[in-house]
Formats: structure tokens, C-alpha cells, sequence
């Protein structure tokens, strides 16, 4: 019998595995792997293949194999090029049952139940280039039921009640990295009755009373950020009837009042940040529609704004701007301006006129302390500095008729384009140009302004007049006048636009 130390003898190189510079003992290798073996065995227990065997392909047969008519049972089916174009269940030769069908390239285009090779029932799935595109109930070969569908392109996913291959009744859809864009109910895969919108980040847009996609109906529309822009009627996705429209910065209501294809326009109020109302009358794009009061008296137009005047004076001719709007209304009609502190005055140099008709005419000359008295009186009778004007309180509003409107730094709300316009260049600077350049605060070298009241401006030209092309033009139809002036030199800047009735001729 070997000895213990005979048999190590015997251990050589052949008894190793060699990996790069290890050496390791083959009987504890195999060991290991062993023993990891069973752990995985104990774990997961031993493959599926040795559990199951796998069963005997089913049977291939050709398209038009008259063989096939007699067969039911599953069997997989091949075209002319060998390619395999079904595997499943067939009743009869026909597809029925439960199937998958792959185009002539292989790639599965559906797998779920079939009736007479017609893809019709529940959990069906088809494919497009073998990617998932819908998962759902199937009638006829098209979309019938409740079900999920993936557009390949937009990836946009939408999943609800489907007939005819699209949306129809309760459904959502989704953004390919599934934040909602819509739910509610749809039609023709549009939403059609109540119904929601959200961006792209999932901040509600829209809701509302939907028709083929677009509010229709009342509803209300949000900013990108989700504060509220307008509640109200729509038509065919825009404003429309009735509605109020919000700051989008300020998130406070600016308007409210009838709305015309997206735009304010009819009868509305317009609000200041603060909650104020500052008009409420006709409206033009969120605007006073100034025209709108020509011809109409300066009570009316206060009753319209609630907003106070500034009255700026020329001549004859009144203008009562509203700074807040860039609207002027010009008067030429009779317009009494009186300062109190005149009128005082006034007042003060009658009753001395009278003190002195009554005192003897020597006396009174040969008294230097009663001609002293009277020194105040005629010096203040030659101040005709005031600067504490106002529109009498005895004036009749009434009466102040509006001839003419004027919108500076910007157009008159409102005013269609009129044929026959003429423009011409010139340098001869008029009221409206005084005016306007005033209100909107450049300095003019041919008229100086003085503010003789809180809210009164005269303005006076002068002699020297500084040289300043600039375009104006005139357009008239049969019953409206437009004057529209351009500085030529601030790149066309438009610097006011006034309308006044045509004169008949």
C-alpha cells in the first residue's frame, strides 16, 4: 500500500488550472463551482427547460396548403419565401383563437385573439416595425373599445373608450413621457364636451366646454404658469360674447364686457391694477373707442371715464386728455376757464372803485395815506399771472360738444383703413402736434406751455420756430376724417392719429 507522502508526490502541474499568474487546485475549483450551483438551485430552483421540456414545434404549413382546411389546433404558417407569417391557433385552416401575425419581414405586427383571421376581441396588441403601438379591445380589425394607443411619431399616447380606430367618449391623452395633455370627452379623437388642456409641463391651460378640439362654448384659459388670462364664451378656440380678461403679470382683472373674435371689443369696463374701474363704455381691443364720442357731449365722456381730465388750451380750441388711455377730446366749443384768486380780485378792485366814486374827488387826491390804500388794488389789477385755473363750476357740461378725437403714441381704437389717403412732409407744427408732443413729454421749440391750474396747460406759440420735417397724412371716407402724423425723426415713430365728422361739401 502507498504511503500518504508516495501520493502528494504524484500532485503536478497537471492537477492545477493556470489564469495568468494564479494557480488554482482543480478539485477545489470544482468544488466552488458546486457549490454555487446548488446555492442558485436553492434559491431559484432548477431551469424552467428541465421542468418543462419544450414541446414539439407545431406544424408548418404552406399559404394555400389544401391540407389546411381539415386543420385546428395551433400550427405556424410560412409564404412563398419561407418566411413564417403566423403562429397560433387556427379553426379549421382559419386564424381563430389566439395569434400572432408577422409581416413579410418577420416583425410581429399583432399578437391577441382572431375570428376568420379578422383581429377582433380583448388584450389584443399591434405593432408598427415591430414596436407596440396599441393595447386594447379589437373589432374588425380596428380599435374597438377601451384601449391604449402610442402615435410612433409624436409618441403622444391616448388611452379611453375607442371606436372606429379612434378616441370616442371618456379618454386622456399623454405626452410621451406621460404628463397629461388632455382628458375629457372626445370625438374623432378631438376633444368634444367637457374637457381639459395642460402643457407640456402639466399646468392646466385650458377647460371648458370643447368642439372639434377648440373651447366652444364657456370656459377659461390659463398662462404658461397657470394664473388665470379669461373666463368667459369662446368660439372656435378664441374669446367671444361675454368674458373678462386678466393682467397676465399682474394676475388682476382688466377688463370686462363683450369680446369680438379674440379681441375686446363692444360694450365693456376697463379696470386699473388696483381694482378701479377707469371706463366703461364702448371699447375697441381693450382700448376706449374715441370716435365712439364724437358728437357727443364732454358730460357724457365724464360719465364714460372715471379717470379725471387735464384740459390743455389753445385759441379756441379745449382738449380734455386722459393720460391713462393717450386719448384727447377736443372741444371748440365755449369753454369758460376762471381763476378764483382773479375773480377775487376782481371783486376787490369794484368795491374799491365804488369807496373811491363815494369820497370827494379833492380829498381824495390830496390824501396820500387813502392813495396809499388803493396801491394794492391796481398792482394786483395788472397781475394777469394766475396759476389756480379751473373750468367754472357754473358750466354746463352739456354743452360741450366733442368735434374732434385724437390718440397720441399710438392710433385711435377702432378705425378701419381708408382709401384716398394722402401724405405729404412739412414743418409746419399745429395744435395737435403741440399737444401731443407735450402729453407725451418732448419738449417743443415752437410753443411754450405754462400750467395756469392744477389741471389746466395754455399753450402760446412763439416766433422762432425749429426746423423738424415730419410725414402727415390725411384719409377720409363718407363720413370720418383721419389725420395721422409720423416723426421722421425717431424712425417713423407715430406721434398721433385724430378723426373729426367730414365737413359736407
Amino acid at each position: 500500500m502507498k504511503s500518504a507522502n508516495q501520493q502528494k508526490a504524484k500532485v503536478g502541474p497537471e492537477n492545477y488550472w493556470h489564469i495568468g499568474p494564479v494557480y488554482i487546485r482543480k478539485w477545489l475549483a470544482l468544488t466552488i463551482i458546486g457549490t454555487v450551483s446548488l446555492l442558485i438551485l436553492g434559491v431559484f430552483g432548477p431551469p424552467t427547460i428541465l421542468l418543462h421540456p419544450l414541446p414539439n414545434a407545431p406544424p408548418i404549413y404552406h399559404y394555400d396548403d389544401p391540407a389546411l382546411r381539415s386543420i385546428s389546433g395551433v400550427v405556424q404558417i410560412e409564404d412563398d419565401s419561407g418566411c413564417i407569417r403566423y403562429v397560433g391557433d387556427v379553426l379549421n385552416g382559419a386564424y381563430t383563437g389566439k395569434g400572432k401575425v408577422y409581416d413579410r419581414f418577420g416583425v410581429l405586427c399583432y399578437d391577441g385573439p382572431l375570428v376568420n383571421g379578422v383581429y377582433q376581441g380583448k388584450n389584443a396588441n399591434v405593432y408598427s416595425d415591430g414596436v407596440l403601438v396599441y393595447s386594447g379591445d379589437m373589432s374588425s380589425n380596428v380599435y374597438e373599445g377601451y384601449g391604449r394607443r402610442t402615435d410612433p411619431q409624436t409618441g403622444v399616447i391616448s388611452e379611453g373608450q375607442f371606436s372606429n380606430g379612434m378616441l370616442e367618449g371618456e379618454g386622456k391623452e399623454y405626452a410621451a413621457d406621460e404628463i397629461l395633455l388632455r382628458e375629457g370627452v372626445f370625438s374623432h379623437d378631438l376633444l368634444n364636451g367637457q374637457g381639459k388642456e395642460y402643457t407640456s409641463s402639466g399646468i392646466l391651460l385650458r377647460e371648458g366646454t370643447f368642439s372639434e378640439g377648440l373651447l366652444h362654448g364657456t370656459g377659461k384659459e390659463y398662462t404658461q404658469s397657470g394664473s388665470l388670462l379669461y373666463e368667459g364664451t369662446f368660439a372656435h378656440g378664441l374669446y367671444h360674447g361675454s368674458g373678462k380678461l386678466y393682467d397676465a403679470s399682474t394676475h388682476s382683472l382688466c377688463y370686462e364686457g363683450t369680446f369680438t373674435s379674440g379681441k375686446p371689443i363692444g360694450v365693456g369696463k376697463i379696470y386699473h391694477p388696483s381694482g378701479q374701474i377707469l371706463y366703461e363704455g364702448t371699447v375697441y381691443d381693450a382700448r376706449p373707442r374715441a370716435d365712439a364720442f364724437l358728437g357727443l357731449s364732454l358730460a357724457e365722456v365724464e360719465q364714460a371715464f372715471s379717470q379725471h381730465w387735464q384740459i390743455y388750451v389753445w385759441e379756441d380750441v379745449t382738449a380734455f386728455v386722459y393720460p391713462y388711455f393717450h386719448l384727447m377730446f377736443i372741444s371748440q366749443s365755449p369753454v369758460e376757464l376762471i381763476s378764483p384768486a382773479e375773480e377775487n380780485t376782481q371783486a376787490q378792485q369794484k368795491r374799491q372803485e365804488l369807496l373811491d366814486a363815494l369820497r370827494p374827488t379833492a380829498q381824495s387826491d390830496a390824501d396820500p395815506a387813502k392813495s396809499a390804500a388803493r396801491t394794492p388794488s391796481e398792482s394786483a389789477r395788472q397781475n394777469t399771472d394766475y396759476t389756480d385755473e379751473i373750468l367754472s363750476p357754473e358750466s354746463d357740461h352739456s354743452s360741450i360738444l366733442i368735434t374732434q378725437v385724437l390718440s397720441y403714441g399710438a392710433k385711435l381704437p377702432g378705425l378701419e383703413h381708408m382709401e384716398n389717403e394722402q401724405s405729404y412732409t412739412t414743418k409746419n407744427l399745429i395744435w395737435q402736434e403741440w399737444f401731443s408732443d407735450y402729453a407725451l413729454d418732448n419738449a417743443s421749440n415752437s410753443v411754450s406751455v405754462k400750467q395756469t391750474g392744477q389741471f389746466i396747460y395754455r399753450f402760446t406759440p412763439i416766433k422762432y420756430k425749429a426746423a423738424m420735417d415730419f410725414e402727415r397724412s390725411v384719409a377720409a371716407n363718407d363720413t370720418l376724417e383721419t389725420t395721422t402724423a409720423w416723426r421722421s425723426d425717431k424712425s417713423q415713430t407715430l406721434w398721433y392719429q385724430s378723426a373729426k365728422w367730414r365737413k359736407a361739401s
